[in-house]
């Protein structure tokens, strides 16, 4: 089995791990081949063709949540709202000095 293959067996884990602590979630860490393998995913994935400006969470496509959630994984609302995203680029753009045309 290989990495990519793992990291679906290791969320699963985890998501049993959390069931029998009483949580809804767990928390851990990644060894360096499951932080690599989203990166490998989202770069050899089909389920992204034709897709960009999504949100790679644990090798799949993030879900949104809600701004108020107390969940550690997730898509918060702010993450994909385009206009604060071309007021970041704006202020980041000001900050430098360095106009980029896109």
């Amino acid at each position: 089995m290989n990495d990519l293959k793992a990291t679906r067996l290791i969320s699963t884990r985890n998501a049993l791990k959390a069931y029998l602590h009483g949580e809804q979630e767990y928390d851990y860490f990644k060894t360096v081949s499951q932080g690599a393998a989203p990166i490998l995913w989202s770069a050899t994935s089909t389920l992204l063709r034709d897709k960009g400006g999504v949100f790679v969470e644990d090798s799949n496509i993030g879900k949104e949540v809600g701004g108020d959630s107390t969940s550690k994984f997730g898509v918060r609302p702010w993450s994909i709202d385009a206009q604060l995203a071309e007021r970041l680029w704006s202020l980041g753009e000001k900050l430098t000095g360095v106009k980029f045309d896109i």
